[in-house]
């Protein structure tokens, strides 16, 4: 009985730590990617001919009914693997996936178990939605990832 209560009691105490530590991840997560993203909007991709200029659905927008929550996340990591990892030369690199900002925005998505396969899917068909410029995309992924990080505080003791 005595052991049982003792274990009991160990895992309660360490449960609060994983609790705390998931906070912080997460807190950190948030925070490299505002560090990554501000580093990417001071130095944007440019492009030279109008032609090459890469356009992203607009996840703000009405059409697609997305806010700064979890699905929003999947949504413009789901566009950005589509539209702007895949492409080669130095001024696309921090967009790659094993890039520190992609890596740290798929870790902020499959915190917490979460899933963005169902996100995925349930936006995929939305093909009349409007597209703006990767400056853009990137400005209104910033300021959810800002507003988030703001609202996210670690759990009291």
């Amino acid at each position: 009985m005595m052991k049982t209560l003792l274990l009991l009691a160990c895992t309660v105490f360490v449960s609060g730590f994983t609790l705390k530590g998931t906070d912080a991840m997460h807190k950190t997560v948030l925070k490299e990617l505002v560090t990554e993203l501000e580093a990417v909007l001071v130095n944007p991709p440019k492009e030279t001919k109008a032609k090459e200029e890469i356009f992203l659905v607009d996840l703000g927008k009405k059409g697609s009914g997305l806010k700064c929550e979890h699905d929003y996340f999947c949504q413009a990591e789901e566009e950005m693997v589509k539209k702007v990892s895949g492409l080669s030369g130095v001024k696309f690199d921090p967009f790659r996936t094993d890039k520190k900002l992609m890596r740290n925005l798929n870790t902020y998505n499959h915190q917490d178990e979460k899933n963005c396969k169902k996100e995925i899917r349930s936006h995929a068909a939305d093909e009349d939605l409007e597209e703006i410029t990767l400056d853009v995309f990137l400005k209104d992924l910033l300021k959810c990832v800002k507003n988030i990080n703001s609202q996210k505080s670690p759990r009291p003791s």
